[in-house]
């Protein structure tokens, strides 16, 4: 029975971290979270798809509401160097492992950089046997990105931590 149960973690932790392909998210659903694109230079933000975007409430797993902390509070946790793929068809995906981390919940963050281009797509963290997984929903449709060098990192947040992967670099050519 155990070894069966780790065959199916295995199964799933390697099915999560794959990239997704045609628009949709690891899990198989359509991608639906918001887009939102930052110019540095004038200061606006443009909400590209999806409803406006609240204030997360945090859940205990028996879905009592949690007190929240400023992230600055918060332990830092690593994250690994993010897996970036980038698909003239389908856009750019990215992955990361937050290690020694099981939470109940959690916030992956997915930014991506070119000029005074920032895009930013969220989504769950995945939990492992020993670590979160940042893989759900961190994709920008190739129609968002311009050709170019792309800075990109992974962020995680949740109650027991925060941190941020070391960024890297993709260059997009359609």
């Amino acid at each position: 029975m155990a070894l069966l149960l780790v065959v199916v973690l295995l199964g799933l932790g390697a099915w999560v971290l794959l990239p997704s392909a045609g628009g949709t998210s690891a899990a198989g659903s359509p991608q639906s979270d918001p887009v939102t694109l930052t110019s540095e230079q004038s200061g606006s933000s443009t909400q590209q798809s999806g409803d406006e975007q609240s204030g997360a409430q945090v859940t205990s797993p028996e879905g009592e509401d949690l007190p929240q902390s400023s992230p600055s509070q918060r332990p830092q946790v690593e994250l690994s160097v993010p897996s970036v793929l980038f698909d003239p068809t389908t856009g750019l995906s990215a992955r990361s492992v937050v290690a020694d981390v099981v939470d109940a919940s959690g916030t992956c963050t997915l930014t991506a950089s070119s000029g005074d281009v920032t895009i930013e797509v969220s989504g769950e963290a995945m939990p492992s046997a020993d670590s979160m997984n940042c893989a759900r929903d961190l994709d920008i449709p190739a129609d968002d990105l311009t050709d170019g060098t792309w800075s990109v990192t992974v962020s995680y947040e949740s109650l027991s931590g925060s941190g941020s992967s070391p960024a890297s670099s993709i260059m997009v050519v359609r």
